[in-house]
């Protein structure tokens, strides 16, 4: 694929580039071409992709088409990066992934034609204890990237001291392993809810490689070390034949209803047929709790129209009245397929087991839900107060922290020392 801009906003580079398909079809007419990764331009009537053999932008992707208007810009979005209703985009959510950002990247593309995630990504930490360490060995400290490591680990030392967190890690490098060996799981997550979507036409992950102060490399860090499990997670992500399963939500009481989901991602690996499924569940001692037989029918990839790349199968709630702990809902095909991922987690706690809580909660920021879901179940609660506590409270932090809050956290923290 031949690529000729990415990222750029609306103006006088993109509009010339708007203009150069016939010079690229003159150098070469056998591949295809993409307008701007990404398409910051926002403008729908211009189309994203040009095929082989065409001498024009053309509008199959997204909203895309000749009368339709533009799209707000990714800033005024709350997706960074991503023009929603463009048919080429760039998604970086937020980390960790929540619920609803799993449902945007199964999501996406829902209400338009197809699209194409040029880039998906998400950051590990850098560790900037090791990448300083690898300059000093190959006495390139003065090199201009070294000093920025250099300066950028000194102020994290600095806020070390302050928030003495050497008595939650013990040291930096633990604390930056714990930090990158959290990123393969986060990936997967993306790549599962990604794999899962029909409307996604293909996708392109983001990046190889760290570069800059950023840690968006999946596989290796600035130096070209490998990240714990990276490797793992992108062979399970990318498999070709790959079962896609969702436990919504991932904590829950018992008695309370569990979604289980379950969509096959295939890329024309299974012959045309039907093919026997078995879902399962099993609990905190390898018991199972639950199971569900099906049959999923694979159409001719040949056929007209083309099948989809992600095929739902299962879609139910189900009461979960087990004990206390982790679950695991897996798919697995009885014969004929051998598919990677297959496997979610979730976790069941039962209101029986929870010791009642008499002491009064002390509430840091505002959070009306949290106020509300506390007040429901009998807990009593008052306002964090400067002075005002007596150092044996149980101290809640919300979800919303109050006005300048670095002072109050910083209040609070002196407070818990």
């Amino acid at each position: 694929i031949w690529g000729l801009l990415n990222e750029t906003d609306d103006g006088p580079v993109f509009r010339h580039a708007v203009t150069t398909l016939p010079l690229v079809r003159s150098l070469d007419d056998t591949r295809v071409v993409l307008l701007s990764s990404g398409r910051w331009d926002c403008q729908r009537n211009i189309g994203s992709v040009s095929n082989p053999g065409s001498m024009e932008w053309e509008c199959l992707l997204g909203g895309e088409g000749p009368d339709a208007a533009p799209v707000p810009y990714w800033k005024e979005t709350p997706m960074p990066a991503c023009c929603k209703g463009m048919g080429d985009l760039h998604i970086y959510p937020r980390v960790p992934h929540t619920a609803e950002t799993i449902n945007y990247l199964r999501t996406i593309g829902h209400d338009t034609k197809p699209v194409f995630i040029s880039e998906y990504g998400i950051g590990s930490a850098v560790d900037l204890v090791r990448v300083a360490r690898q300059y000093e060995q190959r006495n390139a400290e003065d090199l201009e990237w070294a000093k920025c490591y250099r300066n950028t680990l000194n102020d994290f030392l600095i806020t070390w001291d302050q928030w003495k967190l050497a008595e939650c890690f013990g040291r930096p490098e633990d604390y930056f392993k714990q930090c990158l060996a959290k990123m393969a799981g986060q990936r997967l997550l993306g790549l599962n809810a990604i794999r899962a979507n029909p409307k996604v036409m293909g996708h392109s992950m983001t990046g190889v490689i760290d570069q800059g102060l950023a840690g968006e490399g999946v596989a290796t860090t600035t130096f070209r070390e490998l990240k714990p499990g990276a490797i793992d997670a992108i062979f399970d992500g990318w498999a070709p034949l790959r079962w896609c399963l969702f436990a919504e939500p991932l904590n829950l009481y018992r008695g309370a209803n569990v979604k289980l989901e379950a969509v096959l991602a295939n890329e024309d690996l299974l012959a045309p047929g039907e093919y026997p499924i078995k879902f399962q569940v099993f609990g905190p001692t390898a018991a199972k709790v639950w199971e569900r037989k099906m049959t999923v029918r694979i159409a001719n990839p040949n056929g007209k129209p083309q099948p989809p790349l992600a095929i739902p199968v299962l879609s139910e709630d189900v009461v979960a009245n087990w004990p206390s702990g982790k679950y695991r809902f897996v798919a697995a095909f009885e014969q004929g397929g051998a598919a990677a991922g297959g496997e979610a987690e979730f976790h069941l706690a039962d209101p029986a087991d929870m010791p009642p809580v008499d002491a009064e909660v002390v509430i840091w920021g505002e959070d009306p839900d949290l106020m509300k879901w506390l007040a429901d179940h009998g807990i009593r609660t008052r306002p964090f107060t400067t002075g005002s506590q007596s150092g044996r409270e149980v101290i809640l932090v919300s979800r919303k922290p109050p006005a300048g809050e670095a002072e109050a956290f910083c209040e609070l923290a002196r407070h818990l020392a």
